[in-house]
């Protein structure tokens, strides 16, 4: 018998095993909060739904309350953080009938509110029933706030306000009032 074959008899399989796959990476998960804004911020625009808050899972600027991981409980959360220093975030958070989708292209720690990363937001709630997308003249702002959110590769805890999300198709123009969304176990 060969040294070789001899090797592979005295390794118990499990260790042969753990040798030839990968560490399986975790499911992403998320959480976003907002305050939908029942106003219009453009003139001759109006917008004829009600405020309202919509949720998944619970997050806020201070606190990572309660993040929900992709596929369970029928969630599903999509995203990427990548980068260093600057980063681009995109993500995708669904519960229904709620849902969020970001696209931040740059954004750092440098990003607060005096000066926000410009991004696009789209929301979808049980009142409005269609999505409400920011518009490509008046991005979502996207900054960081106090000590706790944060942006790294495969992970971001951002603050937004935007001043227009629009169903641009029935002609309703509303706004986010606030709103704060936390990703992670992201693309990176």
């Amino acid at each position: 018998m060969s040294s070789a074959v001899r090797f592979l008899l005295a390794v118990p399989p499990a260790v042969l095993l753990a040798a030839c796959s990968e560490a399986v990476p975790p499911p992403s998960s998320g959480a976003f909060e907002l305050q939908f804004q029942g106003s219009s911020n453009v003139a001759g625009k109006s917008c004829n739904i009600q405020t309202h808050p919509v949720q998944v899972g619970a997050v806020t600027d201070a606190a990572l309350v309660s993040l929900l991981k992709d596929t369970v409980n029928n969630t599903t959360v999509s995203c990427s953080v990548t980068g260093d220093g600057s980063f681009h975030v995109s993500a995708y958070i669904r519960q229904d009938p709620s849902s969020v989708q970001i696209d931040v292209p740059a954004i750092s720690a440098a990003n607060t509110q005096a000066n926000p990363a410009p991004g696009f937001f789209s929301v979808t709630s049980a009142t409005t029933q269609k999505p409400f997308s920011s518009t490509p003249e008046q991005p979502c702002n996207f900054f960081l706030t106090g000590t706790k959110e944060q942006v790294f590769a495969g992970r971001a805890w951002l603050t937004f306000a935007c001043p227009v999300v629009a169903d641009v198709g029935t002609d309703k123009y509303c706004a986010i009032q606030t709103g704060v969304i936390a990703v992670q176990d992201c693309d990176q």
